[in-house]
């Protein structure tokens, strides 16, 4: 091979070749060869006789890359001094990544080759690669090279805050090495430096105070917030502090250390200023919630961390922030359920407990200055909690009448209702002890608690909400649900028992455009309940129509409740012959539904007409013939003939062409 012959003799070659080609090529085939080779000889002393001696071009690129850069890369320290000595030499060159000599020494730890370039007075400290943006000190944290580093930190012109292609600073290099590795030298060496600023942020946002409290490290965390451009309100780009990240990690240890940083009088963080000053506390909005994302306490205790929650109390934290929605700590903990938390923030003496939420559209932010936000004890009994409502009512000031409004799904309902609603009796009982309660507020669907009981057919419940004597039994305004018409329309016939036995009860009033509570028990099949509504004093109007004119005795005619019908006839209020929209009477929905008992009755009743037709010119006869139930004609066609055997004037036409 060629690096087998002696050094003279290579020289002698030398001397009939091209100058810059030689150089080039020597220097390379030295830096190609391992220095661990025991056969090595002393190519660094022909490279350095060839550009001292024959004065070659020391810039000469071959593969994209000088001598320099080959020498740098190989620390070939005699080299680079044979280089650096020509005046020729171009020491900032960069080959197409971006590389310059003092890069590629610090990217391999060549410390040696690093003060030498530093060394000359139009080197460039700062030159960052092509790719990933890292300089010379970046790179040299990177690789874990301490000596380097702390080298170029002694440059003149070092920089030690710019950003790489991520957003990193050799800071951020440096605090993952002590993540990772747990090599913090490199790190404590750059926070020496006077200039160095730890309020950069990466491409999210973070800086490495939020980096060290996301990983758990406390040392760390404490090790950056000594120094003295270290802040902690800073925010990633999805409105995360460092403390949000504190207590979505669980750490115990650091939150004390953010609350009381900045303990310097003189130099007061916004954290802390905001912590010994409630008349500010409008920018904990701003500083903690934003992008939906919870601030420190909400968070804590909608995830019930009691540790996080007494943690961040008893450091003076501001127990009434809010979220993006308006919602407080409290709330997030009446929502979820979480008692012991409920207790710790109830424990604070500046705890709003009537503190109300809002939505961010204008209609509904108008509704809650009007009075219907959201409260934690509406949060605690609309999800359930009653444990957490009970002790919101141990509060002498908690508002008990809050509903709720949501632009797309309205729920209007007080927490009286959430406790009707799931027989929660002894929450029932401590709102009901509240002279300031309303008890008759409506939901979303008209219903009042009181209308809500009577649906479910709760009647213990029932009893319990008459109790309060201003309940009211009757409704007050068109949609609103009359407890009367909501138990009857649901079947629940002890609970109609009971409000009958109210003296006020309004026996025929109706639901909207929706019938009466006979025609709604009727309609549904309840037969019971409808014989108890026609037994009662005052007796309901038999007469009453639904919407389509279908009165009670067409509807039980058709339905087969026999003895509604029976109890109907005895009524001599009861209009025989009503017919609906179509026409139609009791006797002919009878006949055409086959029910033969029923038209049995009717006939049975002298003022029920036989030949009453309908809109279509259909009599009963016809109706019952059309659905082929011939008993019910057989019926008519019988008593027809029994009726008029006596008459004088001619049978009917009807019955006549139908003969």
């Amino acid at each position: 091979m060629l690096l087998d012959l002696p050094n003279e003799i290579l020289l002698c070659i030398a001397e009939s070749f091209d100058l810059s080609r030689d150089i080039l090529a020597f220097v390379q085939v030295q830096t190609n060869v391992s220095p661990t080779t025991p056969a090595q000889r002393d190519h660094s002393l022909l490279a350095e006789r060839l550009v001292r001696e024959y004065h070659g071009n020391v810039n000469a690129v071959h593969d994209g890359n000088t001598p320099l850069l080959y020498a740098a890369s190989d620390g070939s320290i005699k080299v680079v001094d044979a280089l650096l000595a020509s005046r020729q030499i171009q020491v900032n060159w960069r080959n197409t990544k971006g590389h310059s000599a003092l890069w590629r020494a610090a990217r391999y730890g060549y410390t040696d080759i690093v003060k030498r370039l530093l060394k000359q007075d139009n080197i460039k400290v700062n030159i960052a690669d092509r790719t990933q943006g890292t300089t010379p000190l970046a790179v040299a944290v990177i690789q874990g090279h301490a000596k380097t580093v702390e080298s170029l930190l002694t440059a003149r012109r070092i920089k030690v805050n710019i950003r790489d292609r991520r957003g990193w600073t050799p800071v951020f290099h440096a605090l993952s090495r002590a993540i990772s590795y747990g090599d913090r030298s490199i790190l404590e060496m750059i926070l020496t430096r006077p200039d160095v600023d730890l309020l950069h942020q990466d491409e999210e946002g973070r800086t490495p105070l939020i980096y060290a409290v996301q990983y758990n490290e406390v040392s760390l965390t404490a090790m950056f917030l000594r120094h003295p451009t270290s802040r902690t309100e800073p925010r990633d780009f999805h409105g995360r502090t460092a403390l949000w990240y504190a207590v979505q990690q669980g750490n115990t240890d650091i939150i004390p250390l953010l609350l009381d940083s900045g303990a310097d009088d003189g130099n007061l963080s916004a954290t802390r200023l905001l912590l010994r000053d409630p008349t500010v506390w409008t920018p904990v909005f701003a500083l903690h919630a934003v992008n939906n994302v919870l601030p420190p306490l909400c968070m804590a205790a909608d995830r019930g961390s009691i540790e996080m929650v007494r943690s961040l109390v008893e450091c003076g934290w501001y127990v009434n922030e809010v979220d993006v929605e308006g919602r407080t700590p409290l709330h997030c903990a009446a929502e979820n359920g979480h008692d012991p938390v409920v207790q710790v923030l109830l424990a604070n003496e500046q705890l709003d407990v009537n503190a109300r939420d809002h939505r961010k559209s204008t209609a509904l932010h108008e509704a809650a200055w009007k009075g219907y936000g959201c409260t934690p004890l509406w949060y605690a009994t609309r999800h359930g909690h009653y444990n957490v409502a009970l002790k919101l009512l141990e509060e002498s000031n908690v508002i008990v009448n809050t509903v709720c409004r949501f632009q797309t799904q309205p729920e209007k309902s007080t927490s009286l209702h959430h406790a009707v609603n799931c027989n929660a009796t002894q929450t029932v009982q401590r709102l009901l002890a509240r002279t300031a309660l309303n008890p008759n507020v409506t939901d979303d669907c008209g219903r009042t608690p009181l209308s809500c009981a009577s649906r479910a057919g709760n009647l213990p419940m029932v009893e319990l909400l008459l109790s309060r004597s201003d309940v009211r039994v009757n409704s007050a305004e068109q949609n609103e649900q009359p407890p009367l018409w909501s138990a009857a329309s649901q079947g629940h016939i002890q609970v109609v028992e009971r409000l009958l036995q109210c003296g006020d009860i309004e026996v025929n009033q109706g639901w909207g455009p929706y019938s009466s509570p006979l025609l709604a028990a009727i309609t549904r099949g309840h037969s019971g309940v409808a014989m108890r509504l026609l037994n009662c004093v005052p007796r309901p109007d038999v007469n009453a129509r639904t919407y389509l004119g279908d009165s009670a005795l067409s509807l039980t005619a058709r339905e087969g409740h026999v003895d509604v019908v029976a109890r109907l006839l005895e009524d001599w209020q009861t209009d025989r012959n009503g017919a609906d929209r179509q026409g139609r009477t009791a006797l002919w929905w009878a006949a055409r539904a086959g029910q033969a008992q029923i038209v049995q009755r009717l006939l049975e009743d002298d003022r029920v007409l036989i030949d009453v037709m309908d809109n279509d010119g259909v009599d009963a006869m016809g109706a019952a013939r059309s659905y082929y139930h011939f008993e019910v004609v057989w019926l008519i066609r019988t008593h027809y003939f029994g009726r008029y055997s006596n008459w004088t004037g001619g049978r009917p036409h009807n019955l006549t062409t139908r003969s």
